[in-house]
């Protein structure tokens, strides 16, 4: 760090000090080499603000390592990459919902909702199936669902936030 006194004949607005100083910092070739990392790191995150079709299918298709807020690289566990072959199925059937920067987002809203429709008749098949093969009544098993259905998704937000 390089610490530079300036003498200025009218100094603008309130005046702290007798001086003023200017602090000029010189960088290694070490630091222009992990600004040009963080640059290409922004540049990605810009891409990824607006994909396109493409881009949705190769994101729900390709396993690799996640880039955290804090622009720090994870590589993939045993756990994800398991979970990305079990679900790969459904993350390209939703892949074909259209980029939401589209003509305002409503083919987006539109193919997600009848996507919600389908996957809700698909689970109440299931339920009907499931109670009608341990004998149990189609309002029971329409409550536990729903129940389930309600409290899972609070189960796992409480368990990140522990």
């Amino acid at each position: 760090m390089l610490k530079v006194a300036i003498e200025s004949p009218k100094p603008a607005g309130v005046k702290i000090s007798r001086k003023n100083i200017a602090i000029v910092n010189i960088t290694s070739d070490f630091d222009v080499e992990d600004q040009v990392e963080d640059s290409q790191l922004i540049d990605f995150f810009m891409q990824e603000q607006k994909p396109g079709w493409g881009r949705l299918f190769k994101k729900a298709v390709m396993l690799g390592p996640t880039i955290e807020d804090e622009i720090t690289i994870d590589d993939v566990t045993l756990s994800e990459a398991i979970t990305h072959f079990l679900t790969i199925t459904w993350k390209v059937l939703f892949a074909c919902v259209p980029p939401v920067h589209w003509r305002g987002g409503w083919p987006a809203f539109i193919v997600a909702l009848s996507f919600i429709g389908a996957v809700t008749f698909v689970v109440g098949e299931v339920a009907t199936l499931f109670g009608c093969v341990l004998g149990i009544p189609d309002s029971v098993t329409a409550i536990t669902f729903v129940a389930l259905g309600t409290s899972l998704p609070d189960t796992f937000a409480s368990m990140t936030a522990a």
